[in-house]
């Protein structure tokens, strides 16, 4: 319970192209590395990985570990210990209940914007 959940205990949000891609275009959920052992381990706090779902990329941080939900979700990458303190800091904001469907999430009052970029050099 909580103010992380239930349902989830996560921070989740939705990637969007950028206004210099096509408008409402949304990334793809799944590409052939996302298969495999590896790719799929028991979800532990600070974990990245995909949500799936809405026929788009959902990524979401994990703020607990999750292994009731087995090996279901792709790992693409983790927040280093130190940083953690930047997720749980951004998860005391203000936040307002919605229902989404059969859940109650917790979302945020104001909607917090990123974007994200390829490292140089980086490959993948």
């Amino acid at each position: 319970g909580g103010r992380w959940g239930p349902p989830y205990a996560l921070l989740q949000g939705s990637l969007m192209p950028s206004a210099a891609d096509e408008p409402g275009e949304r990334l793809p959920a799944k590409a052939e590395a996302d298969e495999g052992p590896k790719a799929h381990p028991l979800i532990r706090r600070g974990m990245l990985a995909w949500a799936g779902g809405r026929g788009g990329a959902d990524p979401f941080i994990a703020l607990a570990p999750h292994p009731e939900w087995g090996h279901g979700h792709v790992v693409w990458g983790e927040v280093v210990a130190e940083d953690m303190a930047v997720v749980d800091a951004l998860m005391r904001r203000p936040i307002r209940n919605e229902s989404w469907g059969t859940i109650t999430a917790s979302v945020f009052e104001e909607a917090v914007h990123f974007s994200l970029q390829a490292l140089e050099g980086a490959s993948g």
